[in-house]
């Protein structure tokens, strides 16, 4: 038996999560239009640690959005030492958490992917998960 899975429309906007003196860290949302609840994904760009953005991954984050999640695909900081693009990851968790009520999402469900180095900055939000007020599920794709 098969049974049609439910898609939807997507709304895309780039909306600021965070500002470090004036420079904007930018979000592009991907959101399934419907009444949801939705849970949320938070997509790490890969770029070796000191490249790439949020727009790396548009098609496969548009395509997971007309399935119903979430999508917040994040800028962070690559010119700065470690651990400034982790702080900013996990700044996102709580920033995506605040926003979900507004975006139909569930703020408990909120999970992290990530392509290549950005698989790697998804690995302490897991690692540093149980003494952190954030929960997030980790998808590592390689």
């Amino acid at each position: 038996m098969t049974t049609k899975a439910q898609t939807y429309n997507v709304d895309i906007s780039d909306v600021e999560y965070l500002n470090h003196g004036g420079a904007p860290l930018l979000a592009k949302v991907f959101k399934p239009q419907g009444s949801g609840p939705f849970p949320i994904m938070l997509e790490l760009h890969g770029g070796a640690w000191v490249r790439g953005g949020r727009e790396n991954g548009d098609a496969a984050n548009e395509a997971l959005a007309k399935t119903g999640v979430i999508v917040a695909a994040l800028d962070f900081r690559t010119q700065e030492r470690y651990p400034a693009s982790v702080a900013d990851i996990h700044y996102a968790v709580r920033w995506a958490k605040s926003q979900a009520a507004s975006w139909n999402g569930i703020p408990d469900s909120v999970g992290a992917m990530g392509t290549s180095s950005g698989a790697h900055q998804a690995m302490p939000l897991e690692i540093g998960r149980a003494s952190c007020r954030e929960r997030v599920e980790i998808s590592v794709v390689a």
